[in-house]
């Protein structure tokens, strides 16, 4: 007789939800990671950009999460296409979470990374400064001589990586505290297959 037999257990495949966190997770943990100052000879256009894609990365992650999240609380089909189209981060998430506590900073955020990218010009100084203090809750500020969009240092961006990291840890929470108990007693459409060693005893 084998000293071990293997179990088949199952276990519960991610859910689409938990796949869209850890690819958000994952990119702001990056950007968190990275918060030392960037390379000093880097031409302050190309780090301006690089800031802008970041920020459009961190907030097409979160949009996914955020259509995944309505996916699984059962949204109307009827609605789903038009929320999942739907480009306004802030007002999706306050559809989802019933909080509006995060729109002021990420609508912040939206202005800084259109700014950055070069999609929204001419916005006044001060109301970009107003913004960048918005957005990384006074973590950063212009330097002296430059726009304010300039300001969004790797340090900047490891803030507001961290602000998202937050909304996506609670999202994923608010899911997983709703979703009702596994029954592992059947084979279901939801739970793999996993072999385990056992000694027998």
């Amino acid at each position: 007789m084998p000293s071990h037999t293997r179990l088949r257990i199952a276990l519960p495949c991610p859910t689409a939800v938990e796949q869209y966190h850890a690819t958000l997770a994952k990119a702001c943990a990056f950007l968190i990671r990275h918060r030392a100052p960037a390379h000093p000879d880097s031409p302050a256009l190309t780090r301006l950009r690089r800031a802008g894609n970041c920020l459009k990365e961190l907030d097409r992650f979160l949009t996914l999460l955020l259509d995944a999240r309505a996916r699984t609380d059962g949204m109307a089909a009827r609605d789903l296409p038009a929320f999942e189209r739907w480009t306004n981060t802030a007002g999706k998430l306050r559809r989802i979470s019933g909080s509006g506590t995060e729109t002021q900073r990420l609508q912040a955020i939206d202005r800084l990374r259109r700014t950055a990218c070069g999609d929204m010009c001419g916005r006044p100084r001060a109301l970009l400064i107003k913004d960048l203090a918005i957005a990384t809750s006074g973590a950063a500020h212009p330097f002296p001589g430059h726009e304010p969009a300039e300001s969004l240092t790797n340090a900047a961006l490891a803030a507001i990586a961290e602000f998202y990291l937050e909304i996506g840890n609670h999202l994923l929470l608010d899911c997983n505290n709703s979703r009702p108990a596994l029954d592992f007693s059947k084979t279901k459409a939801h739970l793999g297959v996993a072999n385990v060693a056992c000694d027998g005893n």
